[in-house]
């Protein structure tokens, strides 16, 4: 099993950075255009609720489709909530967003259980390029809410 966390601070209140991060429809804006984000289940841009299904189409390396089908199995309003892949490129996939109040806006928490799947040799192609592949994707997302909120000062 992997763990990957990563953190950011943003200048907006816990109100502001919730009512973004749990609208399944940022999903797709904090997403690089490359991975060609789709949500295609009907209710998936509808609010988070414990239980919610969402079906969302990827392009893994910017060209191999892929489907992930997650779901919300904990909401902590406006705290935290869990989305768990039930089928997926992975082989376990569980990713908690944590928001936190901190002086001065919102610190964003992305914390991530997973594991690449075929055994040994997803632990290797972890290793090789899925590291690097994972910090790129949350890399693409820091920029972006920079740019969509500001810089923390």
């Amino acid at each position: 099993m992997h763990h990957f966390q990563t953190t950011q601070d943003l200048p907006v209140s816990l109100d502001q950075a919730w009512d973004f991060f749990s609208d399944p429809a940022n999903l797709i804006v904090l997403t690089h255009p490359k991975m060609d984000v789709w949500m295609e289940s009907e209710n998936g841009l509808t609010p988070i609720f414990p239980g919610k299904i969402l079906k969302i189409r990827i392009k893994l390396f910017g060209y191999i489709p892929s489907s992930f089908l997650s779901e919300i199995t904990e909401v902590k309003a406006p705290h935290y909530f869990i989305d768990t892949q039930l089928k997926g490129p992975f082989g376990y996939w569980q990713h908690k967003h944590l928001l936190t109040t901190i002086d001065g806006g919102t610190r964003v928490t992305d914390d991530v259980k997973f594991k690449f799947p075929m055994g040994p040799l997803g632990v290797l192609a972890y290793n090789i390029f899925g590291k690097q592949y994972l910090k790129g994707i949350f890399d693409y997302r820091h920029m972006f809410l920079k740019k969509k909120f500001g810089k923390f000062k």
